[in-house]
């Protein structure tokens, strides 16, 4: 009996995984349409919205109480110890896998996956430096506003937020042009280093932040061999295992190096 059971307990399985995912898409839909309505004069709207927009919960919802009513009555039939096992590896990985295509249980998926679970990449690049790294350095960190008259192809504005320019835990906003586009950033200052010439920036907000996060862009002057280096590291971690790689930001920073040595030294 145990036995013509388990495909059953399969079936509820793939079938409660698959609406939690949907139920959880439907949800997700059903506040952001509400969040996008104006909040003003429009309670017939946000009604029609709700109207509009139940379905995707509720039609999920009567299935996955539907496959609870199999499961208990596979119970009658089949000890506990087999029917809860098999059910639930059955929901989590049904789960998982309807979420990744629902894009609604990205991290839980790729958990599932290996090598693919770990998100968190970094990109890095050494620039060549004429001698005066530590001009660079101090401009970074301690007036960075000057980097819109040294770029203004590039910076557009660079106001301070909260805080001072220099000092740990400082909160300053950008302006700039990626590839042509306008964006805008909001970064909190930490791990500056004098001695070592280092200076880090936390992303908090911004158009990267729809693409990564954990993003902190550190940037370290250093000499070898009488060489000054610009060494930009970049980590991040990808909200999405299809978004791209910001091998523009990358770029970027490296034309903005090149562009303040020419501002520095003519």
């Amino acid at each position: 009996m145990v036995g013509r059971d388990v495909e059953k307990m399969l079936a509820v399985g793939l079938v409660w995984g698959a609406t939690n995912a949907l139920m959880r898409k439907g949800a997700n839909l059903w506040d952001q349409a509400l969040k996008s309505t104006p909040q003003t004069n429009t309670p017939l709207l946000r009604k029609w919205l709700k109207l509009l927009l139940i379905w995707q919960y509720t039609l999920p919802f009567i299935v996955n109480l539907s496959a609870s009513a199999t499961f208990f009555a596979i119970l009658s039939d089949s000890p506990i110890s087999v029917a809860v096992p098999v059910t639930n590896a059955t929901t989590f990985a049904a789960t998982a896998v309807f979420g990744i295509i629902l894009g609604e249980e990205t991290r839980v998926g790729l958990a599932l996956f290996g090598e693919m679970a770990s998100l968190t990449n970094k990109l890095i690049a050494h620039v060549a430096f004429k001698a005066g790294g530590d001009i660079f350095h101090h401009l970074m960190c301690n007036n960075p506003r000057h980097l819109v008259n040294a770029t203004p192809d590039k910076i557009q504005e660079c106001k301070m937020h909260q805080g001072d320019y220099g000092v740990n835990g400082s909160v300053i906003e950008w302006s700039y042009n990626v590839d042509g586009k306008p964006q805008t950033a909001k970064q909190v200052l930490q791990g500056i280093d004098k001695e070592k010439k280092q200076i880090s920036w936390k992303m908090l907000e911004g158009d990267l932040c729809v693409l990564y996060k954990d993003m902190v862009i550190t940037v370290h002057v250093e000499t070898k061999n009488g060489v000054d280096f610009v060494t930009w590291t970049v980590d991040y971690e990808l909200i999405a295992p299809e978004n791209p790689h910001p091998m523009s930001l990358l770029n970027f920073v490296i034309c903005l190096t090149k562009d303040m040595e020419s501002h520095i030294f003519g």
